[in-house]
């Protein structure tokens, strides 16, 4: 039996063709009619109406279309016109065709009009077995699932491949991936699955910088028609090979844990050398990251073996260790970008008088521990709130009280996990690029590791013509020439990035409620991606933790019902105690709270979505203890 997709009707059809193809009225019972199908069609395996219920196909010995208002029966043979076996069927959105996917990998459009089959549209997916036909509303695509475990997306206009995903049931993990190599997954499936050249595997996570497109499936439906990506796959060069060396006198403390060395250290200085070598291209970058947090990202003061050629590079560290275990993990990347394995090793540092603390497990879903947070710390807080621009087109109704509410939640929540708060409020006036970097440079001038850095934006965000995400302070004010304004004025994500390195504070969060007021920035839109693109990179290259209210393409909301934007109306609900978790809000625990709560915030009140983005690669930690 099938329900009738936009009708009251039942199609009911025994299974020892009894009785001919009965049509019953719901909720009545009442029997409208009957159609008899040509010859015997017992044990009928699929039964299913068109979108519109204009017809309803049966399958069994042959397949059968029916016109639900004129009776008119269609027989279609039981093969298809390769020979074939029909696995799955599916009508097109518009009721033209009737497709039917094949045991061998083929998709048939049938044309129930003219009864016959549309050669020229058939598609060879190139699998061992469909399993599932899914049209888009509009029928421009059309998504194939295989036996192989993977669905393939096609785009009908072009007949050609347009991305593959790759669900995992058991894991919830997922990856979508084009044929060109851009890819959009889960932070897991970014590690187990792989570009293969020859006897060569790059994971995902490799090929992040290049290949990594946040939002690709929406956007991809959506119509977007992506640049050629500047690394092609079948010249992928090999991943460099880096290696940690620790240098002390003493090796007798030496641990090896699930190939992972381990020493211990009385000083609370480590000496570190990170060598790197790559076969068949050079050394463009190395990174070494401290508890997750980037310690320099530059490639001054490599040490490279050869002028003629840096495949061979050393770089040299001097690292201030925290009490208890301090993880230090390298890894370097080619000039095509692609990463290599990284090298890890844990130091011990077991100071006089310290006691080391072991990290907790709070309210983070991944399988990153929290960091615990030094009470004796400071939290250097910067918060910026732009109401008032100089162009009064651009004026924002809600930043400037986001940003206070904010402020001040957060001076008070974080008193249960630290003892010292040093805030540095930026606002309206002030808020041009000397304002807001001056906050920076005071926070980088005084911050040690153990202390924690938090930033919060509220104000206006956009991605230029460079395709660079900028800030946008009170001063950038022509519309017109707003490019040169941006680079002039405005704070590109790569000086924010600049900063995340320089603040010594190993536990950073950044916070961003940046918006386009409707009309200001109409021909700098872009899409969303681009901006998120531009923020996980940082997060990545940095190890730091960041949330993004909306993209370029969204208007981050602001009602006055709530008296605040979305994102912070949110962020503030999550602060005051609706994130926690075994009493505890971390930040991974906020990430999630944003993420489930804002689209149904917007949903309420607007009819329209936002998703906020977040992206965290450097260890969880508390900003509150719920008491």
């Amino acid at each position: 039996c099938a329900f009738a997709n936009t009708s009251s009707l039942l199609a009911v059809k025994d299974q020892f063709d009894k009785y001919p193809l009965r049509f019953i009225e719901i909720p009545s019972g009442k029997l409208l009619f009957e159609v008899a199908t040509p010859g015997k069609s017992a044990w009928p395996s699929k039964l299913k109406f068109s979108p519109r219920d204009k017809f309803i196909a049966i399958h069994s010995a042959a397949t059968y279309i029916i016109e639900t208002s004129t009776k008119r029966v269609i027989t279609i043979k039981s093969d298809l016109p390769n020979g074939s076996g029909c696995t799955s069927a599916a009508f097109s959105p518009d009721e033209k065709y009737y497709v039917m996917g094949s045991n061998d990998g083929k998709v048939f459009f049938y044309d129930i009009s003219a009864e016959q089959y549309v050669t020229e549209l058939t598609l060879d997916v190139s699998v061992s077995r469909i399993e599932g036909l899914s049209f888009t509303k509009m029928g421009n695509y059309l998504f194939v699932n295989s036996v192989d475990n993977f669905i393939q997306l096609w785009d009908l206009k072009t007949r050609k491949l347009a991305a593959t995903l790759y669900p995992n049931v058991e894991t919830t993990d997922w990856a979508v991936i084009t044929p060109d190599g851009r890819f959009d997954a889960s932070v897991n499936a970014q590690s187990y699955l792989f570009y293969v050249k020859g006897l060569d595997v790059f994971p995902l996570s490799a090929l992040f910088e290049q290949f990594y497109t946040p939002d690709l499936l929406p956007r991809l439906l959506a119509g977007e028609v992506f640049p050629p990506v500047l690394i092609d796959l079948n010249n992928i060069k090999q991943a460099p090979v880096v290696k940690i060396q620790y240098q002390q006198s003493e090796q007798r403390n030496l641990e090896v844990a699930d190939d992972i060395a381990t020493y211990m250290n009385t000083t609370g200085m480590a000496e570190v050398t990170v060598n790197a070598f790559s076969k068949d291209d050079v050394v463009d970058e190395i990174r070494l990251f401290h508890n997750g947090k980037i310690v320099t990202l530059t490639t001054r003061n490599l040490i490279v073996a050869d002028e003629n050629s840096s495949k061979e590079a050393t770089k040299k560290y001097t690292v201030n260790l925290l009490p208890g275990q301090n993880n230090l993990r390298a890894l370097a990347l080619n000039s095509q970008r692609t990463e290599s394995t990284p090298d890890e090793i844990s130091v011990i540092y077991s100071a006089k008088n310290v006691v080391p603390q072991k990290p907790n497990t709070g309210n983070n879903t991944s399988s990153t521990p929290v960091a615990t947070v030094d009470k004796s710390a400071t939290l250097y807080l910067v918060v910026v709130g732009i109401n008032k621009y100089q162009n009064e087109k651009m004026s924002l109704n809600y930043a400037l009280a986001d940003a206070t509410a904010f402020k001040d939640e957060l001076e008070k929540d974080a008193k249960s996990i630290i003892s010292n708060i040093k805030t540095y409020f930026v606002t309206d006036n002030t808020a041009n690029k000397s304002g807001i970097i001056t906050a920076f440079k005071q926070v980088q001038e005084t911050a040690k590791p153990q202390d924690v850095f938090v930033f919060y934006y509220a104000g206006h965000g956009v991605i230029g013509k460079d395709k660079e995400f900028y800030l946008v302070p009170n001063d950038v004010s022509d519309l017109k020439n707003v490019q040169a304004e941006l680079v002039q004025k405005g704070i590109p994500a790569k000086l924010l990035q600049q900063y995340a390195i320089d603040i010594p504070a190993q536990k950073q969060l950044f916070i961003l409620d940046a918006c386009q007021s409707a009309g200001a920035f109409n021909e700098m839109l872009s899409a969303d991606g681009d901006q998120q693109k531009s923020i996980a990179v940082v997060s990545r290259s940095t190890g730091t933790h960041w949330m993004a209210a909306s993209g370029a393409q969204q208007y981050a909301n602001e009602f006055s019902q709530l008296g605040h934007g979305a994102f912070t109306y949110v962020l503030l609900e999550a602060l005051k105690g609706s994130a926690a978790a075994d009493k505890m809000i971390t930040v991974n625990g906020l990430k999630n709270y944003l993420q489930q709560e804002v689209p149904e915030l917007m949903k309420k009140y607007s009819g329209t979505l936002q998703y906020p983005a977040s992206y965290g690669f450097g260890n969880d930690f508390p900003v509150e203890v719920i008491k």
